[in-house]
């Protein structure tokens, strides 16, 4: 969720996204068999199949950027690996 940090990465805050996108990284370089990546959605939209709740507000928030595109720590993740590429 946008702006929710939380030191011990818990679910749905900016660290563990954050954290997930570097580990998944870490086991897609480590394949042979792969040869590239790319995030699965870059910001957050409104999503009509998610009911408008305090918790959610009708969107979907799995993006690296927030709806109004403020970065992410998720997006500075990408920057580091993708910046540290041969």
């Amino acid at each position: 969720m946008p702006g929710y940090r939380s030191a011990d990465r818990a679910l749905w805050s900016e660290d563990y996204q954050a954290y997930f996108l570097r580990r998944t990284y870490e086991v897609l370089r480590s394949a042979t068999n792969v040869c590239g990546a790319f995030p699965f959605l870059y910001q957050d939209y409104p999503d009509l199949s998610k009911h408008v709740t305090s918790y959610w507000a009708g969107l979907n928030l799995k993006g690296i950027a927030g709806y109004n595109r403020e970065r992410k720590q998720g997006y500075v993740a990408l920057r580091e690996i993708y910046g540290g590429m041969e």
